[in-house]
């Protein structure tokens, strides 16, 4: 339409009730992924993390013993006859839907985040609620599907809450490796980058926008 474009993010902000929420007790000793919100699996490929998580199990028959993730979500798509295809129905689970303040709090303590990145090549500027909520987690990402060409790649790397793994299911397995032996993963959380995704700093970034053109359009219109 030829006009000038704004973009402003979703951004994030704790819900009032989760702020004071006290870090969950840990259930077990295993290392543990989540995954929270609804998949969409006609563009998200969930197929490398899998294969890698096969990998893994060829190389340690007692996986399970040693590994958790949890998918939390109301919408989950046909996840569970995957994970039964992958036979991997003993180390990942469906959980269901649990309320925004559980799901933060969940993220706030487990070892890593499965961050799945829209599959298409015509939409690689989608950022969902998500991330944002995955970046002021304190937890690292692990993005799948994700590249420096993609806007939620880009925003990770720039953010230093995660790492870029893209489809390739070596690079997969070995971080998951690295989290079952007790190694951390890279991540370096920029504050002044995180401080630019909030809420406040939205809302103050579109009213100054807003009070630009106003100007402009007063001056061009007396």
């Amino acid at each position: 339409f030829n006009k000038p474009v704004y973009t402003i993010a979703n951004g994030f902000e704790y819900p009032a009730a989760s702020r004071n929420l006290s870090n969950l007790p840990p259930s077990s000793q295993k290392v543990k992924i989540v995954y929270t919100g609804n998949l969409y699996l006609q563009r998200q490929n969930i197929h490398p993390l899998f294969q890698a998580i096969k990998l893994l199990v060829q190389e340690d028959p007692h996986l399970q013993d040693k590994l958790e993730i949890s998918f939390y979500g109301w919408d989950t798509g046909n996840l569970d006859e995957i994970i039964n295809k992958y036979c991997l129905g003993i180390i990942v689970s469906i959980k269901g839907f649990v309320p925004r303040e559980i799901a933060i709090s969940l993220q706030r303590n487990v070892d890593a985040l499965i961050f799945l990145d829209w599959n298409d090549q015509n939409e690689q500027g989608i950022l969902t609620g998500k991330i944002f909520e995955y970046m002021f987690s304190g937890t690292p990402i692990l993005g799948i599907g994700t590249s420096v060409e993609t806007a939620a790649g880009n925003l990770i790397q720039e953010s230093g809450t995660g790492i870029l793994l893209g489809n390739d299911i070596e690079a997969i397995a070995n971080t998951i490796k690295k989290l079952l032996n007790g190694e951390s993963l890279e991540y370096s959380p920029r504050s002044e980058i995180l401080q630019q995704y909030t809420r406040e700093s939205l809302a103050n970034k579109m009213l100054q926008e807003i009070i630009v053109n106003y100007n402009k359009y007063i001056n061009l219109n007396p």
